[in-house]
């Protein structure tokens, strides 16, 4: 008996909703395409999220990175199985780092790192792995990452021309291509990596002891500075002279890009999104304001706002399925596509591209919510209306005097009556002007983030005037330097810089020696430099008499917060340790 009296009903509100589909394919329609547009939009931005953060830290924590490095004046195989078998150390290994320079033609050398690895077979830290070719390399024969071959612009099999501090030059052949996650991709540092046996390097005249000693952490890297300051007290106990600790990031060297890449996207993703719920919304809200009438015959024959909400509810879960069904997949053919340029752009391998189903699933459960959320607005403002209120709708609303006194404004009737007619239905007001607002937030943000780069860019350039840039491999006086350099024809101003490697203390001074950050490069212009116009951002530029003095960039900054202006802080290169007052902050690119 109850399901009897059940029945008609539901019958009646499925022909109902039948009914509206067939009375209004067009706005439908654009409801669907509509939702559809924010499915793919939210589909693309979690799938690259979502794969892009999991593949990064897999390949980076794949290659087993460093989390401590040690520079020591020589290793022996005995001292790195010592240090291994400590209960603090995971893993250890000796290496041995050449900074070279490649040939690329006639006038063109770039920088190249050579890695010396002990033993190809038996990698254990900062690991890579074979592409194509040999996976352990001959004497005269150096493995060369993938990301640097067009950098180098060498194939595999090809002879590479190099040059060694001591100014030998000489060629090895290419035998294997190899991938290393941990390295930053060459062609953003426009340099190349190799990788070499011991033999080789002492044939380029490069040769010598092991130097480095890169060590993981067995237990994460908790309290990793006072681990670190531990293992140099023990290192310098056993006779070795500890130079410098490096204590690495933990992370990929351009995790910061990709974080800030995918921030860009969801954002755009977002907007996206709230701009196909303001449509959802305003097409919604049109067609309540037709059927207002018929909600209020419901309502009179004794239909509850909820069973009316749930019949109108229905309609637009449809529509929702129908666009997240259409959205989705596209949204994760998307997803995948970009996920294949930041991996190319970021040196990554992609081995794993399915997005997990728990993704999957908080996509689809938001493609229908979110739909649901936009159109309770105008849903609601029919709702509450009383069935007096609802049979005696008129599709207008009656003029306000601002209303009146705003047509007042305008001269010609049409403009007259076109002020009136977009007050009638305020509802419907408003809800066009946030989509416009959402849609045009989506075109300014893409094209003011677009200038603004370029201008950032063309501002960095800018500031250092100068158009060319050349390292040497060792030091030369700056005096002749520039005599040489303004010798040459077309050259109207030459200035020579210093350089070098440092790195920042942290967590205080151990008594076995310092401990210091990851290495960054140092630069020293000369006074009156017309290269070097920086945009200071705290702080002020130090005078050229004052001593002991740093500027620091803001990007540093993030990265080391105690270099703040007014601080103090001590610079570690060459077995020195310097320390200097931070006199400001600029903004550099």
């Amino acid at each position: 008996r109850p399901s009897n009296r059940t029945r008609p009903r539901m019958n009646t509100s499925w022909k109902k909703l039948f009914g509206d589909v067939r009375e209004n394919p067009a706005q439908l329609t654009l409801v669907a395409v509509a939702i559809a547009v924010g499915a793919l939009a939210l589909s693309t931005s979690f799938s690259a999220r979502t794969v892009l953060t999991r593949e990064m830290d897999r390949n980076y924590r794949g290659t087993s990175p460093a989390d401590v490095t040690f520079w020591l004046d020589s290793l022996t195989p005995n001292l790195v199985r010592g240090v291994a078998g400590l209960p603090d150390v995971g893993e250890a290994e000796a290496r041995r780092l050449v900074r070279a320079r490649a040939k690329i033609n006639a006038t063109d050398w770039r920088p190249l790192r050579l890695f010396v690895v002990p033993d190809f077979t038996d990698l254990r830290v900062s690991t890579f792995r074979s592409v194509s070719g040999a996976a352990v390399p001959g004497r005269n024969e150096a493995l060369v990452e993938r990301s640097a071959l067009p950098v180098l612009k060498v194939r595999e099999g090809d002879s590479l021309t190099l040059r060694v501090p001591n100014g030998r030059t000489a060629k090895l052949r290419v035998s294997g291509i190899v991938h290393d996650a941990g390295q930053a991709p060459g062609w953003q540092d426009n340099a190349g990596y190799a990788y070499v046996l011991p033999e080789t390097a002492a044939a380029l005249g490069a040769g010598g002891p092991f130097d480095e000693l890169k060590i993981t952490l067995a237990e994460g890297r908790s309290g990793i500075t006072e681990r670190a300051a531990e293992l140099s007290r023990w290192l310098q106990s056993q006779g070795v002279r500890v130079h410098r600790v490096d204590i690495s990031e933990g992370q990929h060297p351009h995790a910061d890009q990709m974080r800030t890449m995918l921030l860009l996207l969801t954002f755009f993703f977002v907007l996206a999104l709230l701009l196909s719920g303001t449509l959802v919304a305003n097409v919604l809200a049109a067609l309540l304001t037709k059927q207002t009438r018929q909600i209020g015959v419901m309502k009179a024959l004794g239909g509850a706002r909820g069973s009316v909400a749930w019949l109108y509810g229905r309609l637009v879960l449809g529509l929702a399925f129908v666009g997240v069904v259409v959205g989705l997949p596209l949204g994760t053919a998307i997803s995948d596509a970009f996920c294949t340029l930041a991996a190319n752009m970021l040196n990554l391998e992609l081995t794993d591209r399915t997005v997990p189903p728990w993704t999957l699933a908080l996509e689809s459960v938001l493609g229908l919510l979110v739909p649901l959320g936009f159109a309770a607005w105008p849903l609601s403002r029919v709702l509450w209306q009383t069935t007096r209120q609802a049979l005696g709708f008129s599709g207008a609303t009656v003029e306000s005097s601002s209303e009146n006194l705003l047509a007042r404004l305008f001269s010609e009737p049409q403009q007259r009556l076109a002020v009136r007619n977009a007050f009638r239905r305020r509802g419907r007001l408003v809800l066009t002007v946030v989509a416009l607002s959402v849609g045009g937030a989506v075109l300014l943000t893409a094209l003011n983030l677009s200038r603004g780069i370029e201008r950032a860019m063309d501002e960095s350039l800018a500031q250092r005037g100068d158009n060319l840039d050349i390292r040497l491999l060792r030091p030369l006086p700056a005096d002749r330097l520039r005599r040489w350099v303004e010798t040459v024809p077309g050259v109207t101003h030459a200035e020579a810089w210093g350089s070098t490697l440092v790195s920042v203390e942290i967590g205080g001074r151990a008594e076995a020696g310092p401990v210091g950050s990851a290495r960054y490069t140092l630069l020293a212009a000369p006074a009156g430099s017309r290269y070097w116009r920086p945009t200071v951002v705290a702080g002020r530029l130090p005078k050229p008499t004052e001593p002991a003095v740093l500027v620091a960039s803001k990007g540093m900054q993030s990265r080391i917060p105690t270099l703040q202006p007014g601080a103090t802080v001590a610079l570690l290169f060459n077995g020195r340790r310097l320390p200097v007052r931070v006199a400001a902050v600029i903004e550099e690119i």
